[in-house]
């Protein structure tokens, strides 16, 4: 599978959700400051309270855009993963900080995917990657954010297929991975965004030849014609390489349909 861990600067990204969740929570700050007085809290000891959750907040935002650096510069380790997951933990809960927190959780699941590729842990590290992406997933405004939408669901199908296959529910999982793919593909179009299309629609073709089905058949074919579509985007000019392991993969599926 075509992997796609990475996508732009995550400090940037983050950088920006960060900047969003700050003006949402001060917005929300007011409100609730309004509201502790209507209660019967004195003023000083609201604005006290809401000073603790304001540096709590801010510190859990600044130990992600930590995370988000050391990612960057030096890869993935257990302090960036751990670094990750303290800030998500601190921030869960807050609405008003949701940009940041879904932020946060795509690249605390990245770190866990690409911790996945190089460890004799996979299958937990590729869990808790999951885990993270469906967090993410429900944060992330598609609407507002398609790209990061579609790089999340990309990323969610290639953990999925990444875990070993042995009992139904592992099949199951495969059937999810690509309706991932599916999902991401309705953003990524081949126009606006060429390069991450070719790359999903590739790993979508791949798991087409290889999902567990009672129809073969169609599947196969439909990978055979997705091959075709990214064949004319890898040329043989501009990625020798590329466009050859292109061909192999639908070789290998026009094989499998002979068989069938």
């Amino acid at each position: 599978m075509t992997t796609n861990t990475h996508n732009g600067s995550w400090s940037h990204r983050l950088g920006r959700g960060a900047g969003r969740a700050w003006r949402g929570y001060l917005r929300r700050e007011q409100r609730v400051a309004g509201w502790l007085v209507t209660r019967g809290v004195p003023a000083g000891a609201a604005t006290a309270v809401l000073w603790i959750v304001k540096l709590a907040v801010l510190g859990a935002l600044l130990l992600g855009q930590q995370a988000s650096l050391l990612q960057e510069v030096n890869g993935v380790d257990a302090d960036v993963v751990e670094a990750y997951r303290e800030a998500v933990d601190a921030l869960r809960g807050l609405d008003a900080v949701e940009p940041a927190m879904a932020e946060l959780a795509l690249g605390q699941a990245t770190a866990y995917q690409e911790l996945a590729s190089h460890s004799g842990n996979a299958t937990h590290l590729l869990l808790e990657a999951i885990r993270m992406y469906h967090l993410s997933l429900r944060l992330l405004r598609k609407e507002s954010q398609p790209q990061r939408y579609a790089f999340a669901h990309s990323n969610l199908a290639l953990a999925y297929l990444a875990m070993p296959v042995g009992e139904a529910r592992d099949k199951l999982r495969r059937g999810v991975a690509v309706q991932s793919l599916r999902e991401a593909l309705t953003y990524y179009t081949r126009e606006e965004h060429p390069r991450e299309w070719a790359m999903v629609t590739l790993n979508l073709a791949n798991a087409l030849q290889h999902l567990p089905t009672t129809h073969p058949v169609e599947n196969l074919v439909e990978a055979v014609d997705m091959y075709e579509e990214v064949l004319a985007v890898r040329t043989a000019e501009a990625d020798p390489l590329g466009h050859a392991r292109v061909l192999a993969n639908q070789g290998t599926a026009l094989a499998h349909l002979g068989i069938h």
